[in-house]
């Protein structure tokens, strides 16, 4: 029998996180298998990616292991739904757990409820913003993310930003009763919207995995409607002929891709970060995609049988390379961290700062946007804010991140460590990871030695 219990797997005297079931010879299974799973909305490689993988994985861990009995009654709801719908669809496979009517009957409701709280959040932000026009030549670009705008500051491009936090925001191009009028029939659509979620999860997963997507698209569906409404509006009112975008395979730059060929306008995508190797069901949005090394060109094109995948050096580094001096007291071990899987995070940290400190070597931290400093505050390290400070002229080292090739355009090296199986598969499906740049660790110990050996190359320079 296997058991989960929250997010951790019990079989065969062994236990290991869900995560690990996404093995390299997983990825090779799915790459044929993305074809089922493609339709036309702008929701399908995000709901493959982050919904049906993990039911796949789970399916190809337990017919590969010919198991019949799940024991999922302590796990994780969304690890939960799966196994439920894994036993509809699969009768030969018995599960113990349930998911209690109550449970289902709030998480509807949170469906009706949330487009509609959303609906009044967005009109209360973008009220706010002041209305103002603006002329535009025939290049623009929009973006939407931290990582974008870091990737594109090097690039002489006229940039809108979609936030509705900022007073600049590509909101300002329409008048505030416009803005109003979008949210409410963007709200009146978004059941709609939800409706063929829905449908189409139900379809490929099953009913239980339906009311968990639902429930995280239901908060999201307006914000959506309303950027295609804005995107629209400005291919709409204007007369561009390129198109730049940071987003790569995401339910916004499905909308600009399909919006900017109707308007006939070339969209180029400048990556917001790494490129996934395993087969999508849409692939790639957009005309032309720069990829971050020559090696992830290559393998893309050869994927996904095209040829928009195209590496330019000239491109990469001015999506790389800081504008920041580098400081005085360069060499510094930097250990840039993950949102996900904190726990590995935080097992790299005490085991290696511990290491380093033997050897006075202070190891320093550099957190991602998304991760929360409460989980790290016990170790007691410094932690860096400036992210350009932090890859400029150092030792840096993360797991399987951007930060990684972005160091060695910097004055700094870099090194990954891998120690589950989970990243280690995901650091093999990145193509722009698989750089002679940077250096593979799968152990603290050969991370240590690597990294004593370049501290002592950096003090002496």
């Amino acid at each position: 029998m296997l058991q989960i219990k929250r997010n951790l797997i019990y079989y065969d005297d062994s236990s290991f996180p869900f995560e690990d079931l996404f093995s390299e010879e997983f990825y090779i299974y799915v790459n044929q298998q993305s074809h089922k799973y493609t339709n036309n909305t702008i929701y399908v490689n995000e709901i493959y990616n982050s919904f049906i993988l993990p039911y796949l994985a789970l399916k190809y861990y337990i017919e590969k292991n010919n198991i019949i009995k799940i024991d999922c009654s302590r796990a994780d709801f969304h690890i939960k739904s799966l196994c439920i719908d894994l036993y509809s669809n699969f009768n030969h496979i018995r599960v113990i757990g349930n998911i209690s009517p109550i449970t289902k009957t709030l998480n509807k409701l949170k469906v009706l409820l949330l487009p509609l709280l959303s609906a009044i959040y967005l009109i209360y932000k973008l009220v706010l913003i002041p209305y103002k026009t603006s002329n535009f030549n025939k290049t623009i670009a929009v973006i939407r993310t931290k990582s974008g705008k870091s990737k594109m500051r090097n690039f002489d491009i006229p940039i809108e930003f979609e936030d509705y936090n900022r007073k600049t925001s590509i909101y300002r191009l329409t008048s505030i009763s416009k803005r109003i009028k979008w949210i409410l029939i963007s709200y009146i659509q978004s059941f709609k919207e939800i409706n063929v979620i829905d449908r189409i999860v139900k379809n490929y997963i099953g009913n239980n995995s339906s009311n968990l997507v639902t429930l995280y698209y239901s908060k999201r569906v307006v914000h959506t409607l309303l950027y295609y409404k804005t995107i629209n509006n400005l291919f709409c009112k204007n007369s561009f002929d390129i198109f730049y975008t940071t987003n790569n395979l995401d339910r916004f730059s499905v909308i600009e891709e399909k919006l900017a060929k109707e308007y006939n306008i070339k969209s180029i995508c400048i990556p917001h970060g790494l490129e996934y190797g395993f087969k999508l069901p849409k692939g790639f949005s957009c005309d032309l995609h720069y990829t971050n090394t020559l090696y992830a060109a290559d393998y893309l094109n050869k994927l996904y049988e095209t040829d928009k995948f195209v590496y330019d050096e000239n491109i990469a580094v001015k999506m790389f390379k800081s504008n920041t001096t580098k400081k005085s007291n360069k060499g510094r071990v930097v250990y840039f961290s993950e949102p996900r899987e904190v726990y590995v995070n935080q097992i790299i940290i005490e085991e290696l700062s511990s290491l380093l400190k033997d050897k006075g070597i202070e190891l320093f931290l550099k957190l991602h946007p998304k991760d929360k400093i409460s989980d790290y505050e016990k170790y007691g390290l410094t932690i860096m804010t400036d992210l350009d400070d932090a890859l400029s002229g150092n030792i840096c080292i993360s797991r399987k991140s951007t930060t990684l090739l972005e160091a060695t355009y910097n004055d700094s090296v870099a090194a990954a460590i891998l120690l589950n199986a989970k990243d280690k598969s995901m650091f093999y499906t990145f193509p722009s990871l698989q750089s002679e740049r940077i250096n593979v660790t799968n152990s603290i110990p050969e991370l240590f030695n690597w990294i004593v050996n370049k501290y002592e190359i950096f003090i002496q320079a």
